[in-house]
């Protein structure tokens, strides 16, 4: 009689994080981590790219420009009117990613720290 194929293979074990391996475990997730990154790209390569992106950032503004004179044109029927929004809204946020603008409310203005001394109330009278 032949063996079920579920008989010929072993089971998965369940893993179990326990804390004998969790040391083990914490440190290939460290190593992981910040270790097996890919190194940065160099300056030569970023100015590659950011003639790259000046150009697609170009080519999205013509589209967003044709796309608004095809609205402001008018004459348009409800579902054309829905398709050219639809489409404005996702080249909108293609330029908005490639011009490095941020979402509404993502870019907090920064505030002057405060120090120590003038946290801790009035300074003294000099005398």
């Amino acid at each position: 009689m032949l063996a079920s194929p579920a008989e010929d293979t072993e089971k998965p074990k369940v893993f179990r994080f326990t804390k004998e391996n969790a040391k083990e475990y914490s440190a290939r997730a460290n190593k992981a981590r910040w270790h097996d990154k890919p190194i940065a790209l160099g300056i030569a390569e970023k100015t590659a790219d950011e003639s790259k992106t000046r150009a697609r950032v170009e080519r999205l503004e013509k589209q967003l420009d044709a796309i608004d004179d095809a609205i402001d044109a008018g004459g348009l029927k409800a579902s054309d009117w829905r398709d050219l929004t639809a489409a404005r809204e996702r080249l909108f946020k293609q330029w908005q990613v490639l011009a490095n603008i941020p979402n509404p409310g993502n870019l907090k203005p920064t505030a002057k720290r405060r120090t120590a001394a003038s946290s801790s109330g009035p300074e003294p009278a000099p005398e």
